[in-house]
């Protein structure tokens, strides 16, 4: 029965996942623009939610070890949350997001 549901795990972390680069450069001059509106209310972070994940595992904890200030490590939606905040262009928002991914990998 759980093969059917695909049940992944009992943390509920999901078997797919998606690849937040393509969606960032796509969507960032309207998701920074909405964060210059609007700061980070339910609509920013819903396509946050969306386009990133949240949760920073699986990673590489050698190159990706936690934060000084959390038990894990940066997270895609940190990333983007950082860039929005730090106002940074697509680019450079692009840029860090893939450094992230690289160092996350085994």
């Amino acid at each position: 029965m759980a093969n059917l549901l695909q049940i992944s795990s009992a943390f509920g972390k999901p078997m797919e996942s998606v690849d937040a680069v393509p969606l960032v450069e796509r969507c960032w001059d309207h998701l920074a623009r909405l964060y210059e509106e609007q700061g980070m209310s339910d609509e920013v972070a819903s396509v946050l939610a969306a386009v990133a994940d949240g949760y920073p595992f699986p990673t590489n904890l050698d190159n990706n070890p936690p934060r000084n200030e959390g038990m894990a490590p940066e997270s895609e939606q940190d990333s983007i949350t950082k860039s929005l905040v730090e106002k940074r262009g697509r680019e450079e928002a692009v840029r860090a997001l893939k450094e992230l991914v690289a160092k996350s990998l085994a």
